[in-house]
């Protein structure tokens, strides 16, 4: 079986890259913990005031300056009082150290306001700021969206009911974040007390034991770090009494690979610090998608790239329905040190397709006797190719002396467009010697994905709707920079220079609402294509990161459900499974939304899963060919932010 479409340059066997990948960009292999590795903070500051009755704020910073955070929860300060000179505190040491401060007062003090805030390294992305109770004292929580993460700083009350009442806010706030959620700040209360058990219930305390208070001989434990479990529970696979120690852990919040009191007294408090590895989001554990290497009528090899280090294998077969496993494997061990991956498929039959997809699990960190995964499990869509036969029915398309031409490139795969092949090969003299390893590996997938050179395939983006439908097209624009947003809507709109100018202004003022890029993105989709297709857009972009319904999930046409979803794990299920209980198919092999049966019944009875936008009643609902998406899909939902895509074959 033949294809006409350029798709298949996705599955190129790129002889070029035996060289490349060899010789060229040999590296030091990556070091076994997850690429997002951050340095946290908490520090009650006093108002500035240390042990010795002094304020200076310069100190403070110094200290801070020290620990070289990425971002500090602090708490305990002071905005225009009398007592600082009316002097805005957070400001004064941010300036210092070359940081970005948030503040939210908690209550009016001292002809000011008192409060908590956050410095970072980053700009905040998104700054929300709501109030806790305190009978002794109204308290506060500041959060902070960032590329990576959410962040989160508080000072308690020193009550415990509102501390609990507080606690079930943060909890919720932390349910509904679609990035991972740390909090840290001051909670006003000890390891061990009823309150820290009930937050170790939905966190992991990632500076346990951490006393800091007072600063002068700590004796007590106030300030934490924690991470919400948005995998639940810690898991240890295969522990029992003897071995428990040594079983790894899979879905961890954050794993902690240091934690440290600074021993200070420019406070009543000593600042405490942790560094931590965050999960990778599953959808951005692969660079981009797979392609073929050394093809044989009996081997194939799969080449891809991670973001991440990760335990990574393939699973193949004639169907795919019934597959199999292979790993890349070195003396009976799995090679998983690097984010270069190359597995070979063995013992295939000549002139036979194959059907493989990509599985990925990271690896966030790796030491002697502790081994820490993410908590889901990357499974790309099923790609395919046919191994070269004997009777000569195969077919190559050689590209040859390209020289890093973009435009010959593309008049040549023009030319060809039309051509029966099996593979793609790109010969001698394609592209030039590679700068360095990123180098080397984007100019790989510029080829193996038929991307145009010099742009990243995100970059491109059709006024043809069967190319990039309404959604992908409203997404494009609302995900632009700040700075490419301030250009954008000056050329691709009809807005006049005013309402521009205030859309700016606007903007400005709070980026992490992203008025510009909505606008943006309103106005040119409108004019492009329809303001029906900017209403369905928005509604699709609702179904994954708002609520959204049933009827407005079924509305979806299948290229744009298919847009959508395209970042989550994708599995295929046979129309056989149908017709059983939910708890049946979704724990199955071709299906495992779950790992277990009793882990599913847990989130079931929590109010936790959801099927096609709609809660699940019993774990043992039954699930027919009715509750097929466009008769052939079904869209299950686990917590608030994980799904999972089922093609019902």
């Amino acid at each position: 079986m033949k294809t006409t479409t350029l798709a298949l340059m996705r599955s190129a066997v790129l002889a070029l890259l035996a060289t490349i990948v060899s010789t060229t960009i040999a590296t030091k292999a990556q070091t076994p913990t997850g690429k997002n590795r951050q340095r946290v903070a908490s520090y009650n500051i006093q108002h500035g005031m240390g042990m010795d009755g002094r304020l200076d704020y310069l100190r403070t910073a110094r200290v801070l300056e020290k620990i070289n955070a990425d971002v500090v929860a602090v708490q305990e300060v002071d905005s225009m009082t009398r007592r600082t000179g009316h002097t805005y505190a957070l400001g004064e040491i941010a300036d210092a150290m070359r940081y970005y401060a948030s503040y939210a007062a908690a209550i009016d003090f001292d002809g000011g306001r008192y409060g908590i805030g956050i410095l970072s390294r980053q700009r905040p992305l998104r700054i929300e700021r709501r109030a806790l109770p305190g009978r002794e004292e109204a308290r506060a929580i500041i959060v902070a969206e960032f590329k990576d993460y959410v962040f989160a700083a508080t000072h308690l009350s020193l009550t415990e009911e509102d501390r609990m009442a507080s606690l079930a806010i943060i909890t919720e706030m932390a349910r509904t974040s679609r990035k991972p959620f740390i909090i840290a700040g001051d909670m006003n209360a000890e390891l061990g007390s009823t309150f820290i058990g009930e937050l170790e219930k939905d966190f992991h305390i990632c500076s346990k034991n951490a006393k800091s208070w007072p600063a002068d001989s700590p004796q007590a434990c106030l300030d934490y770090i924690a991470a919400y479990k948005s995998y639940g529970d810690v898991k240890r696979p295969g522990a029992d009494d003897e071995w428990a120690n040594y079983r790894p852990y899979v879905g961890e919040p954050a794993v902690t690979l240091n934690a440290q009191v600074v021993n200070t007294q420019a406070s009543d408090h000593r600042p405490i610090y942790a560094d931590i590895v965050l999960p990778t989001p599953t959808a951005q554990l692969l660079t981009t998608q797979p392609y073929l290497q050394l093809a044989t009528k009996t081997s194939m090899n799969v080449m891809f790239q991670t973001n991440c280090v990760g335990h990574c294998w393939i699973e193949y077969g004639t169907d795919t329905l019934n597959t199999r496993r292979a790993r890349a494997l070195m003396d009976g061990q799995e090679v998983c040190y690097d984010i270069e991956n190359n597995i070979k498929l063995d013992h295939l039959q000549p002139g036979t397709r194959y059907y493989y997809r990509v599985c990925v699990q990271e690896i966030l960190h790796k030491s002697a006797y502790a081994n820490h995964f993410g908590g889901d499990t990357l499974r790309t869509r099923f790609y395919s190719f046919r191994t070269p036969g004997d009777d000569g029915d195969f077919g190559c398309l050689v590209f040859n002396d390209l020289h890093d031409q973009s435009k010959t490139y593309g008049r040549l795969r023009e030319l060809a467009k039309d051509e029966d092949y099996d593979f793609v090969i790109f010969n001698g003299d394609c592209l030039p010697e590679p700068r360095n390893r990123n180098h080397a590996i984007d100019m790989i997938h510029r080829l193996a994905d038929g991307k145009k050179f010099g742009k990243t395939e995100s970059g491109n983006v059709w006024l043809d709707r069967n190319r990039t439908t309404p959604y992908a097209f409203y997404q494009f624009w609302l995900n632009v920079s700040d700075d490419d947003a301030e250009k954008y809507i000056k050329i691709f709109t009809s807005l006049d220079r005013e309402t521009i100018e205030a859309l700016v202004a606007e903007h400005r003022q709070d980026p992490g609402r992203r008025v510009l890029q909505k606008r943006l993105a309103e106005e040119v989709t409108t004019m492009v294509h329809s303001h029906e297709d900017l209403e369905m857009a928005m509604a699709a972009s609702n179904i994954l990161f708002g609520k959204a319904t049933n009827e407005q999930l079924r509305q979806l046409d299948e290229a744009t459900l298919l847009d959508v979803f395209a970042g989550v794990p994708h599995f295929m299920l046979s129309k056989d499974k149908l017709n059983q209980p939910a708890v049946e198919i979704f724990t199955c092999d071709e299906a495992k939304v779950f790992a277990s049966k009793g882990e599913m019944r847990k989130l079931v009875q929590g109010g936790g899963v959801s099927l096609n936008k709609e809660k699940l009643a019993t774990f043992d609902q039954m699930v027919t060919a009715d509750d097929l998406i466009d008769g052939k899909y079904l869209l299950v939902q686990r917590g608030k932010k994980n799904y999972y895509l089922i093609t019902v074959v």
